[in-house]
């Protein structure tokens, strides 16, 4: 899960949708720079395009995002499947229950 942000070569797609609230993604195309963290690190640039939602800094598209997150990473059925549940509601209503975080 990628918090609604991808960066694909260059026309590969021509759009996305989030996969956190599943809306139509926007794009920048052809865009020359790193495509994460590493690669700006590491001072690397290439060419790629690069899709975003409009809603990924929103609080309840972020708390979705680690909720979904703890339902992958849960051992228990039982957890997943109310993590799951809990996720779906915060994108239905796109109100958030509790503030997080940005990125931990």
């Amino acid at each position: 899960m990628s918090n609604g942000y991808f960066t694909p070569d260059p026309g590969k797609e021509e759009s996305m949708n989030c996969d956190v609230c599943g809306d139509n993604m926007e794009v920048q195309r052809n865009v020359m720079g790193p495509r994460g963290f590493a690669s700006a690190m590491a001072g690397h640039k290439v060419l790629h395009d690069i899709f975003a939602c409009p809603h990924r800094e929103e609080g309840w598209h972020l708390q979705a995002y680690k909720v979904m997150e703890e339902a992958k990473e849960t051992a228990s059925t039982e957890l997943e499947k109310m993590l799951r549940k809990e996720a779906m509601e915060l994108v239905k209503t796109r109100v958030a229950t509790k503030k997080v975080s940005k990125y931990f």
